[in-house]
Order: C-alpha cells, then structure tokens, then sequence
C-alpha cells in the first residue's frame, strides 16, 4: 500500500510539474508575441519619422501612413478622412481592403466617426451590434469582424482628420494598446499635415504674389513707354 501511495504522490507532482510547465510555456508564447508586436511598432514609428521627413506629397504620405497602420494592428481594412479645407463636409483621401463607392465630399452628419472629430477622442468599439455606440448591424459584405477604432488625426488647436481601422486579420477586437499605438503614429502626421497645409498656402500667396508683379511691371513698363513717346513728341 505504502509502494501504491507513493506512486499515486509522484503521479500527482508530475502533473503539478507540467501543469506549471504548460501555463509557464503558454505565458512565454504570449510574451513573445506582445514583445514581436512592440518591436514592429517601434520600427513602424522610426520608420514613419523618417518618411515624414522625405515625402513631401501629403496623400502619398496618407496612404504610407495608413499601410503601416495596418500592418502594426493586424488590420485589413482602413481609411484617412480629412476635414476639408473649405469647411464643407470631409474628404476620403487614402484606403486599403475597400473601394469608395462615391470618392466625392463625406457629409459630416452620416459619419460613423462624427464623435471623433467633435471630441478628438478615439472611439473604440469592440462589437459593433452591442456598443451603445452604434448599435447597429454589421457590414458583412465588407468587414468580416465586428470590432473597429477611430483614432483623431489633431494638429496643436484641432482634429482636423481621423483614421479608421476595422477587420482584424486575427478576428480579434481592437485593444487599448492598438490605440495607444497609433496614437503615436498619429502624433506626427498631424503635424507633417498642418505644415503641408501651410506650405501649399505660402506657395499659392507666392503664385499669386508674383502675378501681381508681372502685372504691376508690365503696367510700369507700358507707363514708362507713354511717358518716353509724351517727351519725344514735344
């Protein structure tokens, strides 16, 4: 009996053993992973500076920008939405795993991400048909997952655009970490837009400055000649 109790206790702590071993082995997959994803979002975000710095076409940039996006968040469908420069409604200016049905002006009133651009907070919603937030039926022609986020696109004194994400290639929901994330990666590309919007305005005002000196030269030039043929007929 003595031989059969022992057994039973050695039976028991190897199960203990490797029990411990497969949750410790479980945890270190998992640990792997989140450290996998945190080395491609900080290569991403070093990346992003760089291509910041050198292209200088904002929608090239955009759309950069958006692929990175959804590399880093296992994303297969996204879109950059700005608000227009003339205040009238938004404008759809990059987007992945989709095609726009209608590119022309978003009106604000039927957007999804309306909340975004008046809050200039992220929207996160894990299920789309059970957020109080949309409550509303999923897409399933378009997104295979029921989970999409929202992140603002601010310059220093306003949203001036958002980036959508939605249909993780993994089925999961979107996370806070994918969040705080992208709001990194965001950081910057409101910045490069702010400067890209200015840069456009100072080239136009330069454009229509140096129309204004042709004009006002030729004007010169042809008092000038009046002035010339008065003396020489006198």
């Amino acid at each position: 009996a003595l031989d059969v109790n022992d057994e039973s206790s050695q039976l028991r702590e190897m199960a203990f053993i490797i029990n411990a071993l497969n949750k410790l082995t479980e945890e270190f997959r998992e640990n792997a992973s989140q450290l996998e994803r945190f080395i491609q979002q900080f290569a991403t975000l070093a990346e992003m500076t760089e291509i910041t710095a050198n292209v200088p076409d904002i929608h090239e940039l955009f759309q950069l920008v958006l692929k990175k996006a959804l590399t880093a968040t296992h994303a297969r469908v996204g879109s950059v939405v700005l608000m227009r420069e003339e205040g009238d409604g938004l404008e759809l200016v990059a987007w992945e795993g989709w095609t726009p049905a209608n590119p022309g002006p978003i009106s604000m009133d039927a957007y999804l991400g309306r909340s975004v651009f008046e809050t200039g907070s992220p929207l996160l919603v894990e299920d789309i048909e059970k957020s109080p937030l949309t409550l509303r039926p999923n897409n399933k022609d378009t997104y295979a997952t029921h989970s999409f986020l929202i992140m603002p696109l601010k310059t220093k004194n306003a949203t001036i655009g958002v980036v959508s994400l939605a249909d993780k290639a993994t089925g999961e929901a979107f996370h806070v970490h994918d969040q705080q994330f992208l709001a990194v990666l965001l950081a910057q590309m409101g910045y490069a837009v702010e400067n890209s919007r200015l840069l456009h305005q100072a080239l136009y005002a330069a454009k229509d400055l140096k129309r204004t000196v042709e004009v006002q030269g030729l004007e010169l030039e042809e008092a000038r000649l009046k002035m010339l043929q008065t003396l020489s007929d006198r």
